[in-house]
């Protein structure tokens, strides 16, 4: 079963249809198909956890970049101002 979700991002290597295509081979090789279950669950399960703030597109690697710069500027600004404040201190 072949699903591309907006919620998991599959930009670029196409792994879910690969995944699909290995499916659809047939093979009898029971440790693929182990993998390919225990991919099954795992991507449940991460789909379940990961949440895309409104308005991003994942595949769209400018929007992931500011979403994620987005997350981190106040622990940056903030350290780069503690650093600042050991600057004056130790001069």
């Amino acid at each position: 079963m072949h699903e591309s979700s907006a919620s998991f991002p599959d930009a670029g290597l196409k792994l879910l249809d690969v995944l699909s295509d290995l499916r659809k081979s047939e093979t009898e090789d029971g440790d693929l198909i182990e993998q390919l279950e225990c991919f099954d669950e795992n991507k449940v399960n991460d789909e379940e956890q990961f949440s895309v703030p409104q308005g991003v597109d994942l595949n769209n690697p400018v929007d992931v970049f500011n979403t994620i710069f987005e997350q981190v500027r106040p622990i940056t600004v903030s350290f780069i101002q503690h650093v600042k404040k050991l600057d004056k201190f130790f001069l």
